[in-house]
């Protein structure tokens, strides 16, 4: 790869690689309206609708401020408001220092892909001579001489030189992939009748061997099978608990809308479920992880009746409406987290049962691995129903960005233990997936708004 060529304007450093000059590794951008954040009538950032546009890192604007002549000095907002009023066209002196650099390096780059190509030329040629060497000795003799070999981890080179000693070459190439064993090779020999045997003999090779492995797999799969279900129907009798049912423990989830989409087969679903009682009343929730998103669930007490649930979840629609269009008056955010966590507080008797096997809950996560915080997941609640001996079985819709109408299945295979449920905190795991938190995280990573 041909270097970036380094070049000083205004005691400021560049750098070109024959597209453009780049400052700390950005190029010019002449439109930066749909990147800069918008704004109310009072001149506020208008956060709700400027957290859906890209955000870039703090280097990329004060590139965007050299570009034009403008100081790169100052805080993100500065250089926003400096641009905001700026020019959207490049100083002349860059754009001729522009055009210069670019030609100057793709001279440079020019004059090594030649020298590339030489290279490779002269080291082709001598693989070439190499394979005719091998294939010489191995065919050197009609009567006591190979009439057939196979070569691996080499093809044109060794096709080539067969050309040149006028020895007949095929290629065998695995139908599909196969990673345990390399069946890939050349085949040369004296003429296409004995090429035609040998790749016979190859399929067969490869079609016994393929067949013995699947056999192998799918023994031990049936095996994790029988032992999967065994463990699942003594956790199912452990669940069982005098009418009502004990939900709490790991769980194995299946998702086949998430697999279809998102090609998430090999990789393991899971739901772990907590419970923390006190004399008054309990907390029931999970930890959850679905391949794409992962994060927490917090279960709604079903003794709440129907109209009070849907008065609480308008109240809390309304309240969080107001936070997007005024997120800087933090009383309404808090009074928002107190209305909700008022549901997640259950009377110690409120357990899934056969005649209660259905709870609603809410959740908040973010994409899989650290990634963004999935924002307003938690503005409407869905539910989840336990079914089967001690409720060891579930089912359940999830709502996200990623996937709509996501309809998963669950089967419990251990049981929980309220020591482990008891050191989880779970009212800051919740805050650290809300709206501020996602600021934070922005403010972090791109220098915020």
């Amino acid at each position: 790869m041909t270097p970036d060529i380094p070049v000083t304007y205004n005691r400021l450093k560049y750098t070109c690689r024959g597209q453009g000059l780049e400052r700390y590794g950005h190029r010019f951008v002449a439109d930066l309206t749909p990147h800069l954040p918008t704004l109310f009538k009072n001149g506020k950032v208008k956060k709700g609708e400027t957290n859906r546009k890209q955000q870039y890192e703090p280097n990329w604007w004060k590139a965007q401020c050299t570009f034009r002549g403008l100081s790169e000095k100052g805080k993100l907002l500065e250089l926003q408001d400096r641009l905001r009023k700026g020019p959207n066209v490049m100083l002349p002196e860059l754009v001729e220092l522009e055009k210069r650099v670019n030609s100057e390096w793709m001279v440079k780059d020019e004059a090594l892909r030649l020298e590339e190509e030489r290279e490779a030329e002269i080291q082709y040629q001598k693989e070439v001579n190499e394979a005719m060497d091998i294939l010489k000795k191995a065919f050197h003799d009609e009567k006591s001489g190979s009439d057939i070999i196979r070569i691996k981890n080499r093809w044109s080179d060794v096709w080539d030189a067969a050309k040149s000693l006028k020895l007949t070459c095929a290629a065998f190439r695995s139908p599909y992939g196969v990673y345990w064993k390399d069946y890939d090779c050349l085949v040369v020999g004296r003429s296409k009748a004995s090429i035609d045997t040998e790749l016979a003999i190859l399929r067969k090779e490869f079609n016994d061997d393929v067949g013995a492995k699947e056999r192998e797999e799918e023994a031990k799969e049936k095996e994790k099978e029988a032992e999967r279900d065994a463990t699942a129907r003594a956790v199912a009798i452990m669940s069982e608990k005098g009418g009502t049912w004990d939900v709490t423990g790991t769980w194995k989830i299946s998702c086949p809308e998430i697999d279809r989409q998102y090609n998430t087969e090999r990789r393991e679903m899971a739901l772990q479920i907590y419970r923390i009682n006190t004399q008054t009343s309990s907390q029931m929730f999970a930890k959850f992880d679905f391949a794409i998103i992962e994060g927490w669930f917090r279960f709604e007490g079903s003794a709440m009746s129907k109209a009070s649930r849907k008065k609480k979840s308008a109240l809390a629609g309304q309240k969080r409406k107001r936070i997007d269009y005024e997120y800087e008056h933090e009383s309404d955010t808090d009074s928002d987290e107190e209305e909700i966590n008022e549901a997640f507080y259950l009377s110690p008797n409120d357990r899934p049962s056969a005649k209660q096997p259905t709870f609603n809950y809410r959740w908040r996560g973010r994409e899989t691995g650290e990634g963004e915080i999935e924002i307003g997941s938690d503005k409407n609640s869905t539910s989840i129903t336990f079914s089967g001996q001690g409720g060891a079985k579930l089912s359940g819709t999830i709502e996200c960005e990623y996937v709509q109408g996501c309809e998963f299945t669950g089967v419990k295979m251990e049981m929980g233990d309220p020591r482990e449920a008891s050191r989880v905190k779970i009212e800051e795991e919740w805050r650290e997936l809300n709206e501020r938190a996602y600021d934070r995280e922005c403010t972090r990573r791109w220098g915020g708004w």
